[in-house]
């Protein structure tokens, strides 16, 4: 089992945003014509919730052995040069919050709100109290 902190990033990295490719040939992807110079939207997390590479993929497992292969920072060519210090930053972040966490909880009066947005995941707001 990985190290706490870099299993629960890796399980948090898998639910990656969408991007645009824009095919440079023409291609039939299961049955599907897509013409030279389309865009194509691609959703990485879908691809991270693969049943054949994730058993039981739509449970939240920070313990999962696959989780080094998700698709969060793309593949190949246009693998994010970000990934590194985008790591670094959210290993700083967790290991700041972690030795606190035992004193937050949800805002029951405040819940926390989707950003429901084309493109990216995550939370508009998340409220919670800190406590003694």
């Amino acid at each position: 089992m990985q190290p706490l902190p870099e299993a629960a990033q890796g399980s948090n990295e898998q639910w990656a945003a969408l991007v645009l490719r824009r095919a440079l040939t023409d291609v039939n992807l299961h049955g599907v014509d897509i013409p030279a110079g389309s865009l194509v939207h691609v959703l990485l997390a879908s691809a991270n919730r693969d049943p054949r590479q994730y058993p039981d993929p739509d449970t939240f497992d920070i313990s999962r052995p696959t989780i080094e292969r998700h698709m969060a920072f793309g593949g190949g060519p246009h693998f994010c040069p970000g990934t590194a210090l985008s790591r670094l930053l959210a290993d700083l972040s967790f290991r700041s919050w972690y030795p606190h966490v035992h004193r937050l909880s949800l805002d029951p009066a405040d819940p926390p709100t989707l950003r429901l947005t084309q493109g990216s995941f995550g939370f508009a707001r998340l409220p919670f109290i800190i406590g003694d």
